[in-house]
């Protein structure tokens, strides 16, 4: 423990861009605390020592791996005392051997921030795959939102078929789940119409759509509720998650983030952000239009067996 420790102060000036809010530069320390710390220390997390001082935050995803039919992780962080990259490069060649080499088949991704640039290197020269850099907008200032004003409604279960055929035939190539080629595109799209109708199920917090077409709204984004942040931060933020427009809905894209903005003004959230591919170009042009800003970037490397 005391090792571990050590590595996890050694990594400190990194650690920070681990969290998911880390564009909330006035709680730098509190988020390192509070947040990133808590979580490569979480009782169902495993620690894979490598060399007595590089250590492997492993989580075992139980969904992905009954959904896929194969174990399925995440690599949530590599602490490392030195910041030497001989021993990085040695310790992920042994992590490797250790982890993926032992008779069953695993499938193990990981989110790095550019700014962990010994981790990417690491990583990449020992046979992890790049599969999507993304990118995280964000707006600090939601309760000054001012924009037109668009008829929207929230999906129920009557919206699922229409909404999972939606997120199918809108599905975006550059994704985690689509650009990976271990995943069949038809599995890959499978995966999106699950996501979404479990959304509507209640994963989701928010689920909006146009209110204007019934039962075929071909357009939707979901959302949802950073509780933790409240709790330990004192801050209200949500997050918009997944999106699809089909073409007979063109424009809604740009009305759907609007509305949801206004949402969250409603409830009093104070900041929100959301996701995107590098290759996503329209959608934040449309997003800093509505006042996002562009707050950091993560690249999503896989390893599988």
């Amino acid at each position: 423990m005391e090792k571990l420790e050590k590595a996890i102060e050694n990594k400190k000036n990194n650690l920070l861009f681990y969290s998911p809010y880390n564009f909330l530069r006035h709680k730098d320390e509190e988020q390192i605390r509070k947040i990133v710390i808590p979580q490569l220390l979480d009782k169902n997390v495993e620690i894979i020592s490598v060399k007595d001082e590089v250590f492997f935050i492993v989580e075992y995803l139980k969904w992905d791996s009954q959904y896929f039919g194969i174990d399925s992780y995440k690599l949530i962080n590599i602490l490392y005392n030195r910041d030497d990259f001989q021993l990085v490069d040695e310790a992920i060649q042994e992590f490797i051997h250790l982890f993926f080499y032992e008779g069953k088949k695993k499938y193990c991704f990981t989110e790095v921030p550019s700014e962990d640039i010994l981790v990417l290197q690491g990583l990449s020269k020992n046979g992890f795959r790049l599969v999507e850099t993304r990118l995280t907008y964000y707006n600090d200032n939601i309760q000054k939102f001012d924009n037109k004003r668009f008829e929207v409604g929230f999906a129920n279960t009557t919206h699922i078929e229409n909404l999972s055929y939606t997120a199918q035939i809108a599905r975006n190539e550059y994704d985690r789940i689509h650009a990976d080629f271990y995943f069949p595109k038809q599995m890959a799209d499978a995966y999106l119409a699950t996501y979404v109708a479990e959304s509507i199920k209640g994963f989701a917090d928010i689920v909006m759509i146009p209110s204007e077409y019934g039962n075929e709204p071909f357009a939707f984004l979901t959302a949802k509720h950073c509780k933790e942040t409240e709790e330990i931060m004192g801050e209200k933020i949500s997050k918009m998650v997944l999106s699809a427009v089909a073409p007979q809905r063109k424009g809604w894209y740009y009305k759907l983030i609007s509305e949801m903005t206004y949402h969250f003004k409603e409830l009093g959230i104070k900041t929100a952000f959301m996701n995107t591919q590098t290759t996503n170009r329209a959608v934040f042009r449309t997003w800093e239009k509505l006042g996002y800003n562009l707050g950091y970037t993560t690249h999503i490397l896989v390893y599988s067996t």
